[in-house]
């Protein structure tokens, strides 16, 4: 409060008198004097200088005031937020601002990128799906399985590669993709590098996509069938006598939700297994408006048991194990033509299986 006066002195002695609780007082100038009072006889002081007519000035806001006004701005702040935030789920459920490309290479999901990319920051009623696979595919002729949809403000690109080699265009070479031997070879168009019974390494250059002509290379398309005899090789060690992890049966779950990177929900649990693996995640989502993903972890308890096989009585399964190993392991499936497992034992009830698998890549 601010106290303008001739004698201000005066004036303060006579609010002492009246039981005011003043503090912090302190003289401006001969005829001015600042002080305050405690928010609970503000409304006193008022009427008592109206009573008295007193020349006595409120010095800034009272509590009343600020506390009004820091409503009036809370309120503001709360509009505002809201505003905004409607303002953010209308850009995220019109424009794309993400793109996600699954199951393809990085070559693969280059080239749909350099297609699709121009789709980014744009609304989705501008992006005609339909279309865009079209473009995708005629571009990409190794696409085995493709769909393109939205999901929240991601446009999300879901890639099955073949298994076969596809020419994406006539300058590019025919490449092994697997080690192995030369089975035949049927020229069409470019020149051979390569000739029957020729042991070729992966990435070696089998047709390239030129020809010469009086001298001068000239670029042509690159075709040809090639047939490649490949050998994929597994070993495996087995013990009679071993210790191994087994399921107990006893398993627990934990469940996230996730909206922008925010996660909230059972996380990492305490399950309290001694030996456990967790399984992979299933994550989807459970809006079509707002990324938001739902996670399920589940963690499956195991405990160490020894076991005691005999290797005969376990020998015919183990082959044809060891064999599906070994067709895992090609990158390129082919035509299966021959396989072999040979069995040597190591002695102390240990044996070790060595499969072998001859197979066919073709090159069209």
């Amino acid at each position: 409060m601010r106290i303008k006066s001739v004698s201000p002195l005066r004036i303060l002695s006579l609010l002492n008198q009246h039981n005011f609780s003043l503090s912090k007082i302190q003289k401006v100038s001969d005829s001015e004097v600042t002080f305050r009072v405690d928010s609970s006889e503000e409304k006193r002081l008022f009427e008592f200088i109206k009573q008295k007519n007193l020349k006595i000035e409120r010095d800034g806001e009272s509590t009343r005031e600020r506390i009004i006004n820091l409503l009036k701005k809370s309120v503001a702040f709360f509009c505002a937020s809201v505003l905004l935030f409607f303002v953010f789920l209308f850009l995220f459920e019109v424009f794309i601002f993400k793109i996600e490309i699954n199951g393809a290479d990085a070559a693969l999901a280059g080239n749909i990128e350099k297609i699709i990319n121009d789709t980014r920051f744009r609304p989705k009623s501008s992006v005609d799906l339909i279309t865009l696979q079209h473009a995708v595919r005629e571009a990409n002729p190794e696409i085995a399985l493709l769909s393109i949809n939205f999901i929240g403000a991601t446009l999300v690109v879901n890639v099955k590669q073949t298994n076969e080699t596809i020419i994406r265009n006539p300058q590019d070479a025919i490449v092994s993709s697997e080690s192995g031997v030369v089975y035949c070879v049927s020229l069409s168009s470019g020149t051979a590098m390569v000739k029957t019974g020729m042991r070729v390494g992966e990435g070696d250059i089998l047709i390239k996509p030129e020809i010469a002509i009086n001298g001068q290379s000239r670029l042509v398309p690159a075709v040809a069938n090639i047939v490649i005899l490949a050998v994929e090789t597994h070993q495996v060690v087995f013990h009679e006598a071993r210790q191994e992890f087994k399921y107990t049966g006893n398993t627990k779950t934990a469940k996230t939700l996730s909206l922008f990177g925010l996660k909230w929900g059972d996380g990492e649990i305490h399950h309290g297994f001694t030996h456990f693996d967790k399984i992979a995640s299933n994550k989807k989502s459970i809006s079509s408006h707002l990324p938001i993903y739902k996670t399920v972890t589940t963690y499956k308890e195991k405990t160490l048991v020894e076991i005691n096989e005999k290797f005969s009585e376990k020998e015919e399964e183990l082959k044809q194990q060891v064999l599906a190993e070994t067709k895992k392991l090609s990158k390129h499936i082919g035509e299966f033509m021959a396989e072999t497992v040979e069995v040597q034992s190591l002695g102390s009830g240990a044996f070790k299986l060595s499969a072998s698998v001859q197979f066919l890549i073709c090159y069209n």
